[in-house]
């Protein structure tokens, strides 16, 4: 088992594909990876308007070339968006769901190796 925790936010898509990638190249045939999100956004939140609204400030930085010291605000990314990225780093087999607690609610995603069963 690998198991990351809040290491999504700060990495953009193709970096996170990249090193799921490397890592699923480790598991045994038995093997999963967990990936555990800070950074997850509910489609159906105020969230979504807020993160239109960063993306497009991310657009512009980029554009003007003012964005090289980093990712701003860090990615934020929905179910499907999670799900797509194991996919394409060679994961399938993929569960999610989350963990509900008093304080907060936590979204999880396995990969393993094997048939995709989403």
């Amino acid at each position: 088992m690998i198991y990351f925790n809040a290491v999504d936010y700060a990495m953009k898509d193709s970096a996170l594909v990249h090193m799921l990638s490397l890592y699923r190249n480790k598991l045994s045939t038995t093997g999963q990876i967990i990936l555990i999100s800070a950074s997850f956004l509910d489609q159906r939140s105020k969230k979504s308007f807020v993160r239109f609204i960063k993306d497009i400030i991310k657009a512009v930085l980029d554009s003007l070339e003012w964005r090289s010291r980093g990712q701003l605000w860090g990615w934020m990314r929905t179910r499907n968006e999670y799900q797509q990225i194991m996919v394409k780093a060679g994961l399938v087999n993929i569960e999610d769901g989350f963990i509900k607690t008093d304080r907060q609610t936590t979204y999880y995603i396995i990969g393993k190796l094997g048939k995709n069963i989403l």
